[in-house]
């Protein structure tokens, strides 16, 4: 097949998932530098900055159902941490309205962008933070890479430009919810050091956990992860790049 043809089909899927408007919109501006580009998606304005990832993670999460899993209860409390430019999180606040999210991300350039998104999603709770096993302070990595890659690790003081590292334990306890329904897990290798044996007393009240796992980053991150849901009764699934991992305990209650 001819690139020519692939390119056409390619525009043509796009035109028909999101309406002849926005595809224009996308094909005069995707690929320019530094612009903003603006869709009107599902009665809702959506920021997406060119040349960069965000068409790819809201073509995911929009048109290939990337989040799209079966649920047997209605949650009420959603963590997501990772969240990038927010897309993840105003996914979740559309399909359970009744929600809490929390919306996390540590990147400035990514938490400006998910502010913009969310605009007028009162359900939606943003936090410019990292999370990390402890109550500590962190620092960006790599800040040349794309702007879904970013990774943070512990640094020993506040400096300009320090994100603060949250918990899961504080989340939860700060949320008034008993359990947290849905943790969903982006954050670049981070999870080696989010399920630290000894900061895990949140683990049993999470419902279901979807984590993509960067064992590419962190070395060792997938086994830290199986050794912690060792004393779980749960089951695991494969969904995308996705483990989702749910509870049985809450499954059983829902039958």
């Amino acid at each position: 097949m001819s690139r020519i043809l692939i390119y056409i089909m390619k525009w043509n899927q796009r035109r028909k998932r999101l309406g002849f408007l926005n595809t224009l919109t996308l094909f005069k501006n995707l690929t320019k530098k530094n612009i903003l580009i603006n869709l009107y998606y599902k009665k809702k304005n959506i920021y997406l900055r060119s040349n960069t990832t965000d068409f790819a993670v809201f073509y995911s999460i929009y048109c290939q159902d990337h989040y799209d899993l079966e649920y047997d209860f209605d949650p009420k409390f959603i963590i997501d941490g990772g969240a990038n430019i927010g897309i993840s999180s105003l996914y979740f606040a559309e399909k359970f309205p009744k929600s809490r999210v929390i919306a996390i991300e540590p990147e400035k350039s990514n938490y400006e962008i998910l502010l913009k998104n969310i605009k007028g999603f009162k359900n939606i709770t943003p936090m410019k933070k990292g999370l990390w096993y402890k109550s500590t302070y962190l620092k960006i990595t790599n800040p040349n890479v794309p702007k879904y890659a970013f990774q943070v690790e512990e640094i020993n003081n506040n400096r300009n430009e320090t994100i603060d590292g949250i918990t899961i334990n504080e989340l939860l306890a700060n949320s008034g919810f008993p359990h947290i329904d849905i943790l969903k897990l982006d954050i670049e290798g981070a999870e080696k050091y989010l399920f630290n044996e000894k900061s895990l007393q949140w683990l049993d009240k999470v419902n279901v956990i979807i984590i993509e796992m960067h064992e590419f980053f962190e070395p060792g991150c997938s086994k830290i992860l199986f050794d912690a849901l060792v004393k779980l009764d749960y089951y695991l699934e494969v969904h995308s790049e996705d483990f989702v991992i749910r509870r049985k305990e809450i499954l059983r209650h829902s039958l």
